[in-house]
């Protein structure tokens, strides 16, 4: 019997990007997979995609939920569909080789890792290197990404801490374990709390040096934008406060409050003539400590 194979996208006003990052999966991967795609824009944005490729499934949430409310629909989708695996990527990613044959066998071959992912190259430059796993320093902030050429060298599967949710394929009994991400991130830092969330139900989290996937980065929210600034404020307290060790989440809150705020005023209001983002950096970081979550504005 076929292996049942899901990818799960969330478009966010990118219908040209989903459409050339199914294009280049449905010509290099040698399985058959079945795709989602999550429209969280403002406006219906798939009429496009639904005519070049009119065997995807597009599903429209009644208002946008973020990142992970879209991966969750897409998942809660693949599941009722009896999705043996489940890839998460991003839209504003492709391939130019078969990156789910390797993923599959590393997966099926172990009952013990339940999440897998490519190594992932920018698109620009193409030799460039922009994770391949993760690493993590509680008393910085966090996941950090390796650039080892250590790591790259191997041939065999590596494990680490966290991937990121640019690209990661996930096993069926992993979300019967460990539930779905959390949705109150809204937008980054929720693929690092549910790598955590599944390492604390015994699963283990690997990367394969031998594959390559490639990431326009921050293409559809923007680096450095209100959005980003915000979010990455607001959630890496939250996920620090989550899981990192006491000591080393409150050294973070203190440098953050001693060094951090007064050196956003500094770059965003003073120097980069941009307030706007020193006003989302210190919302981010008082919605951090409210009960009830905001978005950024």
């Amino acid at each position: 019997m076929a292996t049942t194979i899901w990818v799960v996208i969330v478009n966010y006003h990118s219908q040209h990007l989903v459409i050339k990052c199914i294009d280049s999966f449905k010509k290099f991967a040698s399985i058959n997979l079945n795709y989602v795609v999550i429209d969280n824009s403002e406006q219906p944005d798939t009429s496009e995609l639904t005519t070049i490729h009119k065997d995807v499934v597009t599903k429209r949430p009644v208002s946008n939920g973020g990142f992970a409310a879209g991966c969750n629909l897409g998942i809660q989708h693949a599941l009722a569909q009896n999705a043996e695996y489940i890839l998460l990527i991003n839209p504003d990613t492709y391939v130019t080789e078969d990156v789910i044959t390797p993923l599959i066998k590393t997966l099926s071959e172990s009952e013990e890792i339940g999440m897998a992912s490519p190594t992932i190259y920018c698109s620009e430059p193409k030799d460039k290197i922009w994770m391949a796993g993760s690493s993590c320093n509680w008393w910085t902030g966090g996941p950090k990404h390796v650039y080892s050429s250590r790591l790259i060298e191997q041939k065999s599967a590596v494990e680490v801490p966290f991937v990121s949710g640019c690209a990661m394929m996930i096993k069926k009994a992993v979300f019967e374990t460990a539930g779905l991400m959390d949705e109150r991130y809204f937008l980054y830092f929720e693929d690092a709390d549910y790598c955590e969330r599944i390492k604390a139900k015994g699963w283990r989290i690997v990367f394969l040096p031998n594959t390559s996937l490639y990431h326009a980065v921050s293409s559809t929210t923007g680096f450095q934008s209100k959005n980003y600034v915000y979010y990455f404020s607001r959630n890496r307290l939250w996920f620090l406060k989550r899981w990192a060790p006491r000591l080393a989440y409150i050294y973070y809150l203190l440098f953050t409050i001693v060094i951090k705020l007064p050196g956003a005023f500094v770059i965003f209001a003073l120097i980069r003539r941009k307030p706007s983002l020193c006003k989302a950096f210190f919302r981010g970081f008082i919605d951090a400590f409210r009960k009830a979550p905001r978005h950024a504005q």
